[in-house]
């Protein structure tokens, strides 16, 4: 058992012996057997051959230590990688207690909470001493008048005051009835007059190129074209008044028409045109601009219709002067007519009549003849001269022609009484009167270049606007 133990401490030791001599130097026998006794032999020379190697190599150990101390240090190797951490320790005792900090700032304020019961009422308080006047409000509003008191007995008369200043002159009555020797219709027909049929007419003197005329229901109007002016008769045939002379209406006069109120005229035939609108007296209401080459106009119960000619338009106008719409029409539009519902307007180089509603919406085109002028409407139909192809031209109020009639040459205005069709024959100086049938049932002469023409609710009247004369018939 000793030597077992003995081994095992010697084996140590020669283990550390040869990690630190050389091998060279040293030789361990080396003959135990695994799993068997140590020998004494064997023993005996292991630890001679140790003794030996020791002896040996003491003055080498000497040497070596001596050679150390004199040499220099070499230089600090890299350190060498970071070990694993070691477990955590025990917690230590808890240590004294330290010195209180700082007080930190205020935290935001918490949301407030709900209201507390209410309490109950308390007693009510001593009457306070009474404040001073506040300041007067502001007035209120006027309220409604009451109603009216009776009346109270008249008063004695005053005295009569002193005479005031003589007021201006008033101005100039309307004219008298013609007298037996005056320019009215009341004249006696001249022998010459009868052998040219004239015989049931009478002839007044207007201004220059007189074009068109129209009834207002007491006087007639005819518009001057030569001269810008405004003639107006009483159904006599006496001049009431003129009214222009280079002002009024405007310039180049062509067309008219009456509202009901107020009369209406068309200004600038053949360039840029308006339209001026007067009263009875023959004062300017206004002036309105339209198209290039206004000629007819028309009235519809509700809206002004005027015709421009060089425009190939139809414009129409309330009665305040606004517009309301612009229509466009065929080329060369001339005449216009309404029928108590819709309007017809002439083209004369298209040599069609159209018919268009009141919001201007064209419900027709219809052929007629050639180059028309003037348009009429009877109650019943629709009547068209046709001025190159000396006739007229009847129609339905559906667009249906119903005839062609011949007339004189150039016929131009177009009106009816009622009963018959009459018409201005431009190129031959006379007037057709026809029967709703068509039927010529006379021909009178009148003065040259014979163009409007107009129902007064007895007589026909026509102007000449070579003779500047109108003419009833």
């Amino acid at each position: 058992m000793r030597n077992r133990i003995f081994l095992v401490t010697l084996g140590g030791a020669l283990t550390t012996f040869a990690s630190i001599a050389s091998p060279d130097t040293l030789t361990i026998p080396n003959t135990f057997v695994a799993g068997e006794p140590a020998k004494a032999a064997d023993v005996n020379a292991n630890f001679t051959a140790v003794a030996i190697a020791v002896n040996s190599s003491a003055q080498d150990i000497v040497t070596l230590q001596s050679s150390v101390k004199n040499n220099p240090a070499g230089p600090q190797g890299p350190a060498g990688p970071q070990g694993s951490q070691g477990n955590t320790g025990p917690t230590g005792a808890q240590g004294l207690l330290g010195a209180t900090g700082p007080m930190g700032p205020a935290g935001t304020a918490g949301a407030v909470g709900p209201a507390g019961a209410h309490g109950p009422t308390g007693p009510v308080g001593a009457t306070g001493t009474t404040g001073a006047q506040g300041l007067q409000g502001l007035t209120g509003a006027t309220g409604p008048m009451g109603s009216a008191g009776t009346a109270g007995a008249t008063g004695p008369a005053g005295t009569q005051g002193l005479a005031g200043a003589t007021g201006a002159t008033g101005p100039a009555g309307a004219r008298g009835p013609a007298g037996t020797s005056g320019n009215g219709c009341a004249v006696t027909p001249q022998p010459s007059q009868v052998a040219l049929l004239q015989w049931r007419s009478c002839i007044v003197p207007v201004g220059s190129g007189p074009p068109t005329i129209a009834f207002d229901g007491t006087h007639l109007w005819v518009v001057n074209y030569g001269d810008n002016s405004l003639t107006e008769l009483d159904t006599a045939g006496n001049v009431v008044g003129t009214f222009g002379s280079g002002a009024s209406p405007g310039t180049s006069p062509w067309g008219i028409a009456f509202d009901g109120i107020h009369l209406w005229v068309t200004n600038g035939n053949g360039g840029s045109g308006s339209v001026t609108e007067l009263d009875t007296a023959g004062n300017v209401v206004g002036t309105f601009g339209v198209g290039a080459g206004p000629v007819a106009i028309a009235f519809d119960g509700t809206h002004i219709w005027v015709v421009n000619g060089n425009s190939n338009n139809v414009m129409a106008f309330d009665t305040a002067g606004n517009v309301v719409g612009t229509f466009g029409l065929g080329a060369h539009p001339w005449g216009i007519a309404f029928d108590g519902t819709n309007l017809w307007v002439v083209n004369e180089q298209s040599n069609t009549v159209m018919k268009l509603d009141t919001a201007g919406n064209v419900l027709g085109t219809f052929g007629v003849g050639a180059g028309p002028l003037g348009v009429a409407y009877d109650g019943a139909h629709i009547w068209v001269t046709n001025s190159l192809s000396n006739n007229v031209t009847e129609l339905d109020t559906a667009g249906n022609v119903l005839g062609t009639f011949g007339v004189g040459a150039g016929p131009w205005g177009i009106a009816s009484d009622g009963s018959h069709i009459w018409v201005a024959n431009n190129g031959s100086n006379n007037v057709t009167e026809l029967d709703m049938a068509g039927n010529v049932v006379a021909t009178f002469g009148v003065g040259t270049l014979p163009r409007g023409i107009a129902f007064d609710g007895s007589h026909i009247w026509v102007t000449n606007f070579g003779s500047n004369s109108v003419e009833r018939l």
